[in-house]
């Protein structure tokens, strides 16, 4: 085995950052290959996450049985056992060493899984995010290395995981230092640049090379649109700091009861809003297509607005095991969809487009992130500049306005751990 005082720790550090990207994106793909599976078992061949097709009794009783399922696996477990998601690997590297336990990410894998497949609201990123990390961390733990090794193998791991999952390699290294890392891994950011490479080439590998969103519409005037774009970007950190504060709501009031009811609560409450608006149920990426293509009015997009947003609240709230970005991303989009309808001269789709971004980074604190996450998931140079825009009123909204901790913060904060860390261990 090689230690830390490999005499190459450069070489070495650089092989265990492409193992780290070979381990995220193989991992992910197992992740996508199981709910695509029984997601097509379940709704029929080419109707991936399209909910509408099961009657909404049987949507309520899928979202239901998968939350009580998780429900009472959850309470068998210590809750240490049952910590998961991005807030766990930030605390786990603030407090314990970036010493990640292999079976919360396992049952981050499982639990997930059973979410989406399942019609939760929920995402997959949050997931892809623990899990990479987690890869990181046992290959460091195994290979002996330091506490700041670790540390960089865990954001390799972190980048490669979310690399994989949007197939956006840059914003995965963006997330991990700009969430997970900060400012001072810029000196290091080469083992991370590699395993959000060789990650996205692996998922790429079995999934193609396209552009999940749609690009901005042809002949678009940006600059003409400057003013109203900012005022949604405004309107959707306002939509941020409802999210955030809503959610931390749930959780408080709902944390005396056990694992048991809470995870059957939430999953019964997704069945039961998705029994009315099965566009809401699972990922939801079908209806923020939706929206960019501007087929949605306004009197379906506010509906399916307050429907996502109630849907997502009360499921992750009450605990269910998934991941909160891709419903932020969701969630923007039909905001910025919404306000495109009424702001002076917007087009509804680009609207859209700009309100994911929005929100990404609104609710994550991270708007670096957000900003290459979106040019990377339209292929679009031309959104840099109103996406710039769209973000920055977000931000300053949500966190210079308002004050709103990113939502991992706020995670941490009401499992009672101090943030930032008083001091490193």
């Amino acid at each position: 085995m090689v230690r830390a005082h490999d005499p190459r720790p450069g070489l070495f550090l650089l092989g265990c950052a492409a193992l780290c990207g070979v381990l995220s994106g193989l991992v992910m793909v197992a992740f996508r290959l199981l709910i695509d599976g029984a997601q097509m078992r379940l709704l029929g061949a080419g109707r991936l996450d399209d909910f509408a097709a099961l009657a909404p009794l049987t949507r309520i009783a899928l979202a239901g049985a998968g939350g009580a399922a998780l429900g009472l696996l959850w309470a068998r477990l210590p809750a240490a056992t049952r910590a998961v998601g991005v807030a766990h690997v930030l605390e786990r590297c603030a407090y314990h060493g970036a010493r990640l336990p292999g079976i919360n990410a396992l049952l981050q894998f499982l639990g997930a899984a059973s979410c989406l497949i399942c019609g939760h609201s929920v995402g997959r990123e949050g997931p892809a995010i623990h899990i990479g990390a987690t890869a990181g961390s046992l290959l460091a733990e195994r290979a002996a290395l330091s506490l700041d090794a670790r540390r960089l193998l865990v954001a390799c791991g972190t980048a490669g995981g979310i690399a994989a999952a949007f197939n956006t390699p840059l914003a995965g290294v963006a997330f991990a230092v700009e969430v997970l890392l900060g400012l001072s891994a810029l000196p290091n950011l080469t083992p991370v640049l590699l395993a959000a490479v060789v990650a996205t080439a692996i998922s790429r590998g079995f999934y193609g090379d396209h552009a999940l969103l749609p690009a901005a519409p042809p002949g678009f005037d940006a600059l003409a649109q400057l003013p109203g774009l900012a005022l949604q970007g405004a309107l959707t950190g306002l939509l941020a700091v409802a999210f955030v504060q809503t959610l931390r709501t749930v959780a408080g009031r709902s944390q005396a009861a056990g694992p048991a009811l809470r995870l059957t609560l939430g999953g019964l409450a997704c069945g039961v809003i998705g029994a009315g608006w099965p566009e809401v149920m699972g990922l939801g990426y079908g209806t923020a297509r939706a929206a960019i293509d501007g087929t949605l009015t306004a009197l379906t997009l506010a509906p399916l607005l307050a429907a996502k947003f109630a849907a997502t609240v009360l499921g992750l709230g009450l605990g269910l095991p998934g991941g909160l970005i891709g419903p932020s991303l969701v969630l923007g989009a039909l905001a910025g969809g919404l306000s495109g309808h009424w702001l002076p001269g917007a087009d509804p789709g680009l609207c859209a487009l700009l309100g994911m971004g929005a929100m990404m980074g609104a609710t994550l604190n991270a708007p670096l992130a957000a900003l290459v996450a979106l040019l990377e998931l339209t292929q679009d140079p031309r959104l840099i500049l109103p996406a710039m825009l769209t973000i920055a009123a977000a931000d300053l909204v949500s966190h210079r306005v308002f004050g709103l901790p990113s939502v991992f913060v706020a995670q941490l904060q009401m499992r009672g751990i101090d943030w930032p860390p008083r001091e490193r261990p």
